[in-house]
């Protein structure tokens, strides 16, 4: 009710504080949630950036918030469908969850250089998420 964040223990709060001190504040309360692998439901898409996406993700992924690009998504999947959702002035922030599949190992490094490179680009914040230890290490260390 009153925004603020409670962190758990010591380490969430360096990681909160981390988070907000690199990213600009967001003009809104909508937030885009990318991931190949998600079951939540938030805001929608506009249509262009529908189109956007339609030319690059298959037909039976899940277009709408939670954006699900599916477990075969690859670095450039997520390049091209964060890019569409970064330019969409629906969204105010960005939440990317990221969870490598066997045939994408090699693309987690990739995906996190271009979510960096995003980043530069783009007035709105972008947290990750990469679920994994050995294979994301690298990728969350960028």
């Amino acid at each position: 009710q009153t925004g603020v964040m409670q962190a758990v223990d010591i380490e969430d709060m360096f990681n909160l504080a981390h988070a907000f001190s690199c990213q600009p504040l967001p003009s809104g309360s909508n937030v885009a949630i990318v991931t190949n692998s998600g079951t939540l439901n938030i805001s929608r898409p506009s249509s262009v950036t529908l189109e956007k996406m339609k030319e690059v993700l298959p037909r039976y992924a899940s277009l709408y918030n939670p954006i699900d690009m599916l477990g075969d998504a690859n670095a450039d999947t997520y390049h091209k469908v964060l890019r569409a959702v970064a330019e969409d002035d629906v969204f105010h922030s960005i939440l990317v969850i990221l969870t490598p599949a066997a045939n994408i190992l090699e693309d987690v490094e990739k995906a996190a250089a271009d979510i960096i490179e995003l980043e530069k680009e783009c007035d709105k914040p972008i947290i990750t998420c990469f679920m994994g230890d050995h294979s994301t290490r690298k990728a969350r260390r960028m």
